[in-house]
């Protein structure tokens, strides 16, 4: 090979060496000097992730046991969590005039469930689940927890306990009381007497003179002039001041009443038409267009 062939080749490669190596050491220089700034700028973005994950974590544990389930739960499953049924704590409505506070409902000693009796007159579309029917004097009567249902056109309306039903066990929450050195049963309207020979308890007439501290709830306040009475299925009551107690009275001749108790018997005397019940005789008289019945000897 002749030294004029040879000669631009070398000089060639040789410059191509050359350029390569300069381009390279460009590059060299080049990282170094730009890596300790890259370096910088990535680690202070590491601390403002580390920053933010450290607020993260603290928010995390600042919470409670509850939310972090609760977390957990919505991470894990799509659904939301339901929140837990609260029994709502039973209020017992006060009367708002003088001397009167009925407790509407009572609590069973041993137990946590709270009964609320249903107000004298309410009618029911049906009895109570649980419910006991009793045959009295050709009628039937419906009862349950001591309070007394009689069936009607409108339904089953809450009445006091008929004259002669009897029960084996007195409900939960009675009153003894004592008239005259007698010992009767009260509960909710309803008095009691117990019989040793069939060892159950059966439904009389009020006594007159029997006292109790609170009326049951659906009373009703009726005036003859300016003297209050306090009705409730076939009883009359008066208040006491002084005693602060409800004491049963003979029904007052002459009061008028707006509709009759459940339970009545219809009779004739001289063609007028007369209501009895508990041996309290009621007429029917007309006032504005509207019948009402007042009582009378």
């Amino acid at each position: 090979m002749s030294m004029k062939r040879f000669f631009p080749r070398f000089i060639f490669l040789f410059f191509m060496g050359f350029l390569t190596l300069v381009f390279s050491l460009e590059s060299v220089i080049g990282i170094a000097y730009a890596s300790p700034r890259e370096g910088a700028a990535y680690t202070d973005a590491a601390k403002k992730k580390k920053k933010t994950k450290k607020k993260k974590t603290y928010k995390k544990s600042s919470k409670s046991k509850s939310s972090k389930k609760s977390s957990s739960y919505k991470k894990s499953s799509p659904y939301k969590k339901s929140t837990p049924y609260k029994k709502a704590s039973p209020k017992s409505k006060s009367y708002k005039g003088s001397y009167y506070k009925p407790k509407s409902s009572y609590h069973s000693p041993g137990s946590k469930s709270v009964y609320r009796r249903p107000r004298y007159g309410r009618v029911l579309s049906k009895p109570p689940v649980g419910y006991r029917t009793m045959r009295v004097r050709n009628r039937n009567y419906y009862y349950y927890r001591g309070v007394y249902y009689g069936y009607g056109p409108r339904g089953y309306t809450v009445i006091g306990g008929p004259i002669g039903a009897r029960l084996y066990s007195l409900p939960t929450g009675y009153q003894r009381l004592y008239v005259r050195n007698v010992p009767y049963y009260y509960y909710y309207g309803s008095y009691y007497r117990y019989d040793p020979g069939t060892r159950s308890y059966f439904i009389i007439e009020p006594p007159i003179g029997a006292s109790i501290e609170y009326l049951p709830d659906g009373f009703q306040t009726i005036y003859m002039g300016s003297v209050p009475y306090y009705y409730y299925h076939g009883t009359y009551y008066r208040f006491d001041p002084g005693r602060r107690h409800y004491y049963v009275v003979r029904a007052p001749y002459g009061l008028i009443h707006s509709n009759l108790p459940y339970g009545y018997q219809t009779s004739s005397y001289r063609g007028q038409t007369r209501y009895k019940y508990r041996g309290v005789t009621y007429i029917p008289i007309k006032r504005r267009g509207r019948t009402y019945y007042q009582i009378i000897r």
